[in-house]
């Protein structure tokens, strides 16, 4: 869970609240000026948990112009935060983490409809093991190296 300070907290008990989004892709800074429509959702469900399976976190905006080729979206890293405005008029931003563009589709509109996923979905793949014994770093580290992710 990510530490927030106690003005964060206070401010979060309001009923009006005020936020901004900030965020990269590709190393290119972008605001809530630049995008429209941001989801955030996780596959996770309250109800069931299923030994075995990955819960991936789920981004969707529309970025209202090219901050790239339509083409290069793919794959590339879109990092985001959200900045709550406290009472002294500065903005505290949480990080909402990092997620891999999977799809991205021009509209009739001429907008980007970009669809991400968090790191977990390099997780979500079959995994056939060399050795059924060993440690639990060396299990972690050969699910990093296979998947190309850092714990």
């Amino acid at each position: 869970m990510y530490q927030v300070s106690e003005d964060y907290l206070d401010k979060m008990l309001d009923q009006v609240q005020t936020h901004r989004l900030r965020g990269t892709v590709n190393n290119i800074s972008f605001t809530e000026n630049d995008v429209i429509g941001v989801s955030y959702s996780n596959q996770c469900s309250p109800k069931t948990v299923t030994l075995g399976s990955v819960n991936i976190g789920v981004l969707k905006l529309t970025f209202l112009s090219d901050l790239l080729d339509r083409g290069d979206y793919y794959g590339k890293a879109i990092e985001i935060s959200d900045g709550l405005k406290l009472e002294d008029n500065t903005f505290e931003d949480v990080p909402l983490g990092v997620f891999y563009i999977a799809e991205a589709v021009r509209t009739q509109e001429g907008m980007i409809d970009v669809t991400a996923y968090d790191v977990l979905s390099k997780l979500d793949k079959s995994l056939n093991l060399d050795q059924t014994s060993g440690n639990v770093y060396s299990f972690c580290q050969y699910i990093a190296t296979q998947t190309n992710t850092t714990f």
